[in-house]
């Protein structure tokens, strides 16, 4: 081939290059940010749960003895009040053994007082005996009378004194018998009392347990009659709160909560009691909640499930934005864009342009030392490092520089108002910090915030670094030009 032929091919591709890359770059893609706006507004932090409503206190009646129900004079809902009574069991029983129990009580009464009746005869006895052996012994010692006349004496006196002993001991025997039948009459007269079933609280019955005609036997256990709620105007919701979010409730948190009976109606209540033992149910832990709810209407009944919103937390105007601006993951062009923006500090942290330029290089070297880390690590981590992920460890960094290097210039005082500028800058730090990105004059940047509240659609911002109707990116792509 000639060399004017191949000069001319050259000319050619060098023309046809031109041509692509001109035309490439004139189709250059651009990005196109979907944004929302910070405002203010209301934000409420709650922990949703559920729960069962019940009673603050269930008395539960029952028999202490055995027998037939023979009559029941409440019924289920009866209000009632402390001694009103419930029920009857049949007490011809009782009534007999009641009639039995008191005259064996009259029989141990006279058999008392015939003890003490011959413990007087046996002293009378004794102290006659006592006088014959008296003058005996004087007729004897006279010769009047023999020996063995005085020594019977003295021997019937002694018979005479023990009879004695033994008329008190059958006086303590009958009064010792006088307490026992006494106490089987007061038993008598207790379970008398028994066959009547009274209501030993102020409320509302709940449960009728048993039916007129049945039969219950206190002698296995206690046999329920019925279940007693007291005061209905107040009752309590066992709420099972989750371990992941127990941490944040504490008594005297307010609750808003629903029932299904009434869907379109809002009850108030109070958290009343964190319960410290933990249910453990298919490897999931809870742990009780006790919710004290006013129930003045009576509109509530025990066991209607609830569906609780306990209030951690409330602001009526915080400066917010939706939950989407920080879940939002800027690619990672954007993000390389955003380091290599250089950092502009205000005029007015600094005495003269020379300070100025000095520390705006300072950042710039700074700047260009961390790109090239981030470079190299990209490098080294290779195509699989996340093109279409977030950032990285060194991606989140910021210019830093030495702080003496900033004194040395500035000096003290003006060094912290430029750190802190920065800080702003960076959005502030902190345990609840987020990154979020923001369209200033047309170009995203990168803020980290710091956040407080947070509810299903909006999260509060503490930090200053964003102001009330500043656009928010949550979404971006590129499109040809």
């Amino acid at each position: 081939m000639s060399k004017k032929r191949i000069l001319v091919v050259c000319m050619a591709a060098a023309i046809g290059g031109g041509y692509a890359w001109f035309s490439n770059q004139s189709q250059a893609p651009e990005w196109v940010f979907q944004t929302t706006q910070v405002d203010t507004g209301r934000i409420e932090s709650v922990v949703a749960t559920a729960g069962t409503l019940e009673a603050v206190s269930t008395v539960t009646v029952g028999a202490e003895i055995s027998g037939r129900i023979d009559h029941i004079h409440a019924d289920y809902n009866s209000v009632v009040s402390r001694g009103d009574l419930l029920a009857q069991i049949d007490d011809r029983s009782i009534v007999a053994k009641l009639r039995q129990a008191e005259a064996d009580l009259a029989l141990s009464e006279a058999a008392v007082e015939k003890s003490k009746a011959s413990l007087l005869e046996q002293e009378a006895n004794y102290t006659f005996r006592i006088r014959e052996t008296r003058r005996l012994k004087e007729l004897t010692e006279k010769g009047h009378t023999t020996d063995s006349e005085y020594e019977r004496a003295q021997s019937e006196q002694s018979m005479a004194e023990a009879r004695i002993a033994l008329a008190k001991a059958e006086i303590s025997r009958s009064e010792a018998e006088l307490q026992k039948r006494q106490a089987a009459l007061d038993e008598a007269q207790l379970d008398l009392e028994r066959t009547r079933i009274y209501s030993p609280v102020d409320g509302v019955i709940l449960e009728r347990i048993v039916e007129e005609g049945q039969t219950v036997n206190a002698n296995q256990s206690t046999p329920e009659l019925f279940i007693i709620a007291e005061d209905m105007r107040r009752m309590q919701i066992e709420a099972d709160v989750d371990e992941a979010d127990i941490g944040q409730v504490q008594e005297g948190q307010s609750v808003r909560f629903t029932v299904d009976s009434y869907p379109s109606r809002t009850y108030q209540g109070e958290v009343e009691q964190v319960r410290l033992a933990a249910t453990v149910a298919s490897s999931v832990v809870t742990y009780t909640t006790i919710i004290s709810v006013d129930n003045s209407d009576l509109s509530l009944y025990p066991g209607m499930t609830s569906n609780v919103d306990i209030i951690i937390g409330q602001q009526p105007s915080a400066l917010r934005v939706p939950n989407s601006a920080l879940r939002f993951s800027a690619p990672r062009e954007l993000q390389s864009q955003q380091q290599r923006q250089p950092v502009n500090l205000p005029e007015e942290l600094f005495e003269s342009e020379e300070q100025k330029q000095q520390v705006q290089a300072m950042f710039a070297s700074a700047q260009k030392e961390a790109m090239s880390l981030r470079r190299e690590q990209n490098r080294q981590s290779g195509p699989a490092g996340g093109a279409m992920g977030g950032a990285g460890a060194s991606d989140q960094r910021s210019p830093r520089i030495d702080r003496s290097e900033l004194v040395a210039v500035l000096g003290e005082e003006r060094t912290v108002e430029v750190m802190r500028f920065m800080r702003a800058r960076r959005g502030g730090r902190g345990r609840n910090g987020s990154d979020i990105w923001v369209l200033r004059k047309g170009e995203p940047r990168r803020l980290r915030i710091q956040t407080g509240l947070s509810d299903e659609r909006y999260t509060e911002i503490l930090s200053d670094a964003l102001e009330n109707g500043e656009e928010i990116i949550i979404s971006a792509r590129q499109e040809q030009s």
